[in-house]
Protein backbone atom coordinates (compact mmCIF):
# COMPACT_ATOMS: atom_id res chain seq x y z
CA UNK A 1 0.00 0.00 0.00
CA UNK A 2 1.40 3.53 -0.75
CA UNK A 3 1.36 6.44 0.89
CA UNK A 4 -0.44 9.49 -0.39
CA UNK A 5 -0.45 13.34 0.95
CA UNK A 6 -3.67 12.61 2.55
CA UNK A 7 -2.06 10.40 4.31
CA UNK A 8 -0.48 12.91 6.44
CA UNK A 9 0.69 13.46 8.86
CA UNK A 10 3.66 10.45 8.98
CA UNK A 11 4.45 9.28 12.41
CA UNK A 12 6.82 6.19 12.16
CA UNK A 13 8.15 6.54 15.55
CA UNK A 14 6.55 5.38 19.26
CA UNK A 15 4.54 2.47 17.53
CA UNK A 16 3.22 5.06 14.81
CA UNK A 17 2.34 8.02 17.65
CA UNK A 18 5.00 10.17 16.65
CA UNK A 19 6.55 11.94 13.97
CA UNK A 20 10.03 11.60 15.82
CA UNK A 21 12.30 13.51 18.13
CA UNK A 22 16.10 13.95 18.49
CA UNK A 23 16.49 11.72 22.02
CA UNK A 24 16.52 15.51 24.16
CA UNK A 25 13.45 15.90 26.22
CA UNK A 26 12.40 19.52 24.75
CA UNK A 27 12.76 18.27 21.09
CA UNK A 28 10.05 15.24 22.06
CA UNK A 29 7.99 18.26 23.85
CA UNK A 30 7.63 19.59 20.55
CA UNK A 31 7.23 16.78 18.54
CA UNK A 32 4.21 15.78 20.69
CA UNK A 33 2.36 19.34 20.53
CA UNK A 34 3.48 19.76 16.77
CA UNK A 35 1.82 16.14 16.25
CA UNK A 36 -1.13 16.72 18.70
CA UNK A 37 -1.63 20.65 17.26
CA UNK A 38 -1.76 19.68 13.58
CA UNK A 39 1.63 21.54 12.55
CA UNK A 40 3.64 18.46 11.94
CA UNK A 41 1.31 18.19 8.98
CA UNK A 42 1.42 21.34 7.84
CA UNK A 43 5.09 21.06 8.03
CA UNK A 44 4.73 17.82 5.81
CA UNK A 45 2.53 19.33 3.40
CA UNK A 46 4.68 22.48 2.80
CA UNK A 47 7.63 20.36 2.35
CA UNK A 48 6.05 17.70 0.12
CA UNK A 49 4.89 20.90 -2.20
CA UNK A 50 8.22 22.49 -2.03
CA UNK A 51 10.01 19.78 -3.11
CA UNK A 52 7.63 18.95 -6.04
CA UNK A 53 7.31 22.39 -6.99
CA UNK A 54 11.54 22.52 -7.47
CA UNK A 55 11.26 19.79 -10.42
CA UNK A 56 14.11 17.93 -11.25
CA UNK A 57 16.22 20.40 -9.31
CA UNK A 58 14.84 19.46 -5.77
CA UNK A 59 15.46 20.66 -2.47
CA UNK A 60 17.83 20.38 0.57
CA UNK A 61 17.20 21.08 4.19
CA UNK A 62 19.26 23.70 3.97
CA UNK A 63 17.35 25.49 0.73
CA UNK A 64 14.02 24.83 2.50
CA UNK A 65 15.54 26.47 5.79
CA UNK A 66 15.53 29.27 3.71
CA UNK A 67 12.44 29.06 2.16
CA UNK A 68 10.82 28.24 5.65
CA UNK A 69 12.82 30.27 7.80
CA UNK A 70 9.97 30.28 10.44
CA UNK A 71 10.07 26.44 11.09
CA UNK A 72 12.10 24.88 13.07
CA UNK A 73 15.38 23.09 11.44
CA UNK A 74 14.14 19.55 13.11
CA UNK A 75 10.85 20.15 11.81
CA UNK A 76 11.84 20.75 8.52
CA UNK A 77 14.70 18.03 7.95
CA UNK A 78 12.16 15.54 10.14
CA UNK A 79 9.01 16.42 7.61
CA UNK A 80 11.58 15.54 4.62
CA UNK A 81 12.83 12.59 6.45
CA UNK A 82 9.66 10.98 7.16
CA UNK A 83 8.40 11.96 3.59
CA UNK A 84 11.43 9.74 2.43
CA UNK A 85 10.84 7.02 4.43
CA UNK A 86 7.50 6.61 3.52
CA UNK A 87 8.36 7.22 -0.65
CA UNK A 88 6.31 10.48 -1.36
CA UNK A 89 10.04 11.97 -2.05
CA UNK A 90 13.39 10.11 -2.73
CA UNK A 91 16.95 11.63 -1.83
CA UNK A 92 19.61 11.97 -4.29
CA UNK A 93 23.04 11.01 -3.65
CA UNK A 94 24.29 13.77 -5.45
CA UNK A 95 24.58 17.00 -3.00
CA UNK A 96 24.26 20.72 -2.78
CA UNK A 97 25.84 22.84 -0.55
CA UNK A 98 26.74 19.52 1.32
CA UNK A 99 23.28 18.75 1.77
CA UNK A 100 21.47 15.88 -0.01
CA UNK A 101 19.23 16.77 -2.65
CA UNK A 102 15.49 15.43 -2.35
CA UNK A 103 13.01 14.84 -5.26
CA UNK A 104 9.72 13.58 -6.08
CA UNK A 105 10.04 10.15 -7.74
CA UNK A 106 9.29 10.87 -11.13
CA UNK A 107 12.00 13.80 -11.16
CA UNK A 108 14.69 10.98 -10.21
CA UNK A 109 14.83 9.92 -13.32
CA UNK A 110 18.24 7.43 -13.65
CA UNK A 111 20.19 9.79 -10.66
CA UNK A 112 21.16 7.34 -8.37
CA UNK A 113 18.90 7.46 -5.12
CA UNK A 114 19.45 7.07 -1.20
CA UNK A 115 17.43 4.57 1.06
CA UNK A 116 15.86 6.18 3.75
CA UNK A 117 17.86 5.69 7.37
CA UNK A 118 21.00 3.94 8.10
CA UNK A 119 23.21 1.45 6.08
CA UNK A 120 21.33 -1.29 7.55
CA UNK A 121 23.55 -3.33 5.79
CA UNK A 122 26.42 -2.57 7.78
CA UNK A 123 25.79 -4.40 10.92
CA UNK A 124 26.30 -7.53 11.26
CA UNK A 125 23.96 -10.41 11.82
CA UNK A 126 25.34 -10.40 15.62
CA UNK A 127 24.88 -6.73 16.00
CA UNK A 128 21.09 -7.14 14.41
CA UNK A 129 20.75 -9.46 16.77
CA UNK A 130 22.20 -7.01 19.96
CA UNK A 131 19.90 -4.43 18.73
CA UNK A 132 16.40 -6.63 18.64
CA UNK A 133 17.23 -8.06 22.14
CA UNK A 134 18.06 -4.53 23.15
CA UNK A 135 14.37 -3.20 21.78
CA UNK A 136 13.00 -5.95 23.21
CA UNK A 137 14.64 -5.32 27.22
CA UNK A 138 13.00 -1.72 26.33
CA UNK A 139 10.19 -2.59 26.29
CA UNK A 140 9.78 -4.52 28.81
CA UNK A 141 11.38 -2.46 31.29
CA UNK A 142 9.74 0.22 29.94
CA UNK A 143 6.75 -1.08 31.63
CA UNK A 144 8.69 -0.88 35.34
CA UNK A 145 9.30 2.56 35.92
CA UNK A 146 11.41 1.24 39.13
CA UNK A 147 13.91 0.80 36.28
CA UNK A 148 14.14 4.52 34.15
CA UNK A 149 12.09 7.26 33.60
CA UNK A 150 9.81 7.04 30.48
CA UNK A 151 12.00 10.29 28.81
CA UNK A 152 15.44 8.55 29.32
CA UNK A 153 13.81 5.09 27.89
CA UNK A 154 12.60 7.18 24.99
CA UNK A 155 15.87 8.67 24.17
CA UNK A 156 16.88 5.25 24.69
CA UNK A 157 14.17 3.82 22.27
CA UNK A 158 15.46 6.48 19.19
CA UNK A 159 18.64 5.79 20.10
CA UNK A 160 18.22 2.07 19.32
CA UNK A 161 16.25 2.88 16.64
CA UNK A 162 18.93 4.93 14.71
CA UNK A 163 21.24 1.98 14.85
CA UNK A 164 19.33 -0.57 13.69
Amino acid sequence: MSTSPSDLPITPYDRGTSSGHSGSETSEERSLERDASGKTALTQKRMLHLVDGQGRIGLTVAEARRLVPDEHHGSISGALSNLHQKGLIVRLKERRDRCQVYVTPEFAFTRETVPHGRNKSGLSDAEKEWVAFCKRRVLLTNADPVFVSKSAMNRLIAMIERLS
